[in-house]
């Protein structure tokens, strides 16, 4: 997560000085303005909604409460030890157990002394929070105690774990169990991660499901992991740090996804026999390329060739959503591949048009960046 630095302080007089004073308003029609005022909570939104908080705290007493408030409703630390001050922050306020809502938990490697989230800290941290419903952890240096977390945060609605190293559990005969879990995104280097968190943990009321895939893994383990949750799914995101190959899912797995309508992949997994395998009826199609892997590389023959054959999965279809083309100083070389996937493109949009399904494109993600790469596949579009 970006290291928020604060205006400094002639910007901020600067600020202040435009409004010299402003008439009491009653406290809800204040805090309506403020929260009607700020951006969805996002990973790329996250500096607006600071700036734009900071700016309302310099307004009045009242404003500045308000906006504090309204901050510590969305937290984002990148130490261990910053926990303390929030957590003595939110001692002074009247709600401070249900305040927090959505807390990421990032680690900064640049920091002088850095650690790596302990599976105590974030545990002990979600208990005291109480009423955390969002929970996004991306360290490649923590591991987590499934059994603990699980009790930590009973009112846990998504849960997100990146780059994770190690997942443990405690043998005991009984599944750590998040109830209220209804999204989930998993990505590890280690590929015996995702299938522990598929497998031995259980998601009553999972709907959506999104797996960032870093090494080639056995296909019969992850399957299982997939197919048993599959079902139930209305959203689901399989993508790879790079072009590791292969199909990973089976058509068998695939024709599991009965309530699927939010599907995405990249672009280089086998859409035609995917897209022909799927029972239900999707709503929205998003492509992407995997992590790390060049933006000329991408291309969507695969994508055009099963829109022709348009099977019963795309007959519903709202939203096709595709990597926005860059407009970059190309070689001979890389402007024939640009204009060949631009014609493919071209012709996609035509298809998609005559059926009235909305081509949407996606700004390109950091590509430096892993948690900015799957953080960009949970924020909506």
């Amino acid at each position: 997560m970006e290291q928020i630095d604060p205006p400094s302080l002639a910007q901020l007089q600067l600020d202040s000085a435009v409004v010299p004073s402003v008439p009491t308003l009653p406290v809800e029609l204040v805090r309506s303005i403020i929260q009607l005022s700020l951006p969805l909570v996002t990973f790329s939104t996250f500096r607006q909604r600071y700036d734009d908080l900071l700016r309302f705290s310099l307004v009045s007493s009242v404003w500045r409460a308000l906006a504090e408030e309204e901050l510590l409703k969305h937290v984002g630390l990148t130490k261990e030890e910053t926990s303390d001050a929030l957590l003595h922050t939110l001692s002074t306020l009247q709600r401070r157990r249900s305040l927090t809502k959505t807390l990421w938990l990032d680690e900064d490697p640049n920091a002088p002394g850095a650690i790596a989230w302990s599976a105590t800290g974030v545990s002990l941290l979600m208990s005291k929070l109480g009423g955390v419903h969002t929970l996004r952890l991306f360290s490649s240096r923590s591991w987590v105690e499934l059994n603990s977390l699980a009790k930590a945060g009973p009112n846990l609605e998504e849960l997100v774990l990146g780059d994770l190293r190690v997942a443990h559990w405690r043998n005991n005969g009984e599944l750590p169990r998040f109830r209220q879990v209804q999204r989930l995104a998993l990505a590890s280097p280690d590929p015996h991660v995702i299938y522990k968190l598929l497998r031995h943990a259980s998601y009553p009321a999972l709907r959506s499901l999104s797996i960032m895939l870093h090494s080639p893994l056995e296909r019969a383990p992850f399957e299982s992991g997939v197919r048993h949750l599959a079902p139930r799914l209305t959203s689901f995101a399989l993508t790879k740090t790079d072009s590791i190959g292969g199909g990973v899912l089976s058509d068998s797995t695939w024709g599991c996804f009965t309530q699927l309508e939010h599907l995405t992949l990249i672009y280089d997994l086998d859409f035609e026999r995917i897209l022909s395998a799927i029972p239900s009826s999707l709503k929205q199609l998003r492509v992407t390329p995997p992590f790390a892997e060049r933006f000329l590389f991408y291309t969507l023959q695969r994508v055009l060739k099963a829109f022709l054959l348009n099977p019963p999965s795309i007959n519903k279809l709202e939203k096709l959503i595709l990597p926005a083309l860059e407009p970059c100083p190309w070689t001979q070389f890389e402007a024939i591949i640009m204009g060949e996937r631009g014609a493919a493109q071209d012709q996609l949009a035509d298809l998609c048009k005559a059926r009235g399904i909305k081509v949407v494109e996606r700004v390109w993600f950091p590509q430096d960046n892993r948690w900015a790469y799957l953080n960009d596949l949970l924020d909506p579009v």
